[in-house]
């Protein structure tokens, strides 16, 4: 049974009720209201003291209850800090049990709401919508094995370029490793041919205004909007060095879909050291 507070108007009636004389249990039934909590307010006033002076031993006693704020050790504050700088969530956080964290994911995210500790919601990513129990999602999905992001500098949005970045990275990985790949419906991408023929890879095409055929790609194209690659930048002049620095730090991000593992680990799980070198 959930225990409702006194109220001022019901101080006030039990007040009236003991200038009265009316005894505590009667009180307690007009009231329906514990006889032990009009004894209570009885008993205070017996002791000639008055209800302005109840009252305010109740307000401050109610201040006080309730479930006092979880509490975090200095050096678990600094690990999450560290983490959320490094493009973490608290899901994260939580789910890949790196570091001992003395509260739930919930509790977590409480104390970004509140700015607890210097957390601030402002540092984590755009928060979804919050679907009800049993939905269901009917949208198109695109499943990956490991997630993993590759990104190619590619400095003009020509086909010409576009294929020759993907034939010097292609070249250097052993024949069939790459079996096939997803194009957008950009002129860059217009070559496709030569590429699909040259190493026998099989090419395929998301279908016009139906982005969620590679829902993939456009999680990593927002995920590296959201590190500085905005559509205003000027790709022109962009350092391939900055591409890679943001690759290396997107691919060690775990992530709740691989069961908190980073997108390199379930990658190196499948491939050998010699085939690796060329991704990284």
């Amino acid at each position: 049974m959930t225990y409702k507070h006194l109220t001022t108007r019901e101080l006030t009636l039990i007040a009236d009720f003991w200038y009265q004389g009316t005894k505590a249990y009667r009180a307690a039934k007009l009231l329906q209201r514990s006889q032990e909590t009009i004894y209570r307010v009885y008993r205070f006033l017996n002791d000639g003291k008055t209800i302005d002076q109840y009252l305010q031993t109740y307000q401050r006693h109610k201040r006080r209850c309730g479930r006092k704020q979880t509490q975090l050790p200095t050096i678990e504050v600094n690990y999450i800090h560290a983490q959320i700088k490094a493009g973490w969530t608290p899901d994260t956080i939580i789910g890949r049990h790196e570091h001992p964290i003395s509260c739930s994911m919930r509790t977590l995210y409480r104390m970004f709401a509140r700015n607890q500790y210097g957390f601030s919601v402002k540092q984590l990513p755009m928060k979804g919508k919050r679907h009800p129990n049993g939905y269901v999602e009917h949208r198109g999905k695109v499943e990956r094995q490991s997630k993993v992001m590759i990104v190619l500098n590619i400095h003009h949005k020509t086909d010409e370029a576009v294929n020759c970045q993907l034939d010097q990275w292609l070249a250097k990985l052993p024949r069939h490793f790459v079996k096939s790949i997803t194009f957008d419906n950009g002129k860059e991408f217009a070559g496709w041919r030569e590429i699909a023929n040259k190493y026998d890879l099989h090419t395929y095409f998301a279908e016009v205004g139906a982005p969620n055929q590679r829902g993939l790609n456009e999680n990593n194209n927002g995920l590296l909007r959201r590190d500085g690659l905005s559509k205003k930048l000027d790709f022109r002049d962009l350092p391939d060095e900055l591409v890679t620095q943001l690759m290396h730090c997107r691919n060690n991000i775990p992530r709740k879909s691989l069961n908190y593992r980073t997108p390199l680990e379930v990658f190196l799980s499948h491939v050998t050291e010699e085939q690796l070198s060329p991704f990284f």
